[in-house]
């Protein structure tokens, strides 16, 4: 199974007291390439982000947004070996 797992011990946006466990992500990586490509790296990054959106805000004559990133990862899926001889 050609899977990405990924952990983190930040306790952004979770339970701020500790007891909880480590957050887990699992996911399915496709490529589908055209044509013959060479690559040499493959990054996976993700985020994640949570908005709450205050109507009729006292004085303001629109809705007041706030948006706040709870979450960010970078991962290397694939990296070719370098070639010295190149």
């Amino acid at each position: 199974e050609s899977a990405v797992f990924l952990r983190t011990n930040d306790l952004t946006g979770r339970n701020r007291y500790g007891d909880s466990r480590p957050t887990y992500l699992r996911g399915v990586v496709q490529l589908e390439l055209v044509k013959p490509t060479r690559i040499s790296r493959i990054v996976l990054e993700l985020g994640a982000k949570v908005g709450t959106v205050w109507p009729e805000v006292t004085h303001v004559t629109k809705d007041l947004t706030e948006t706040h990133k709870v979450f960010s990862a970078s991962e290397t899926v694939f990296s070719a070996p370098s070639n010295a001889n190149t």
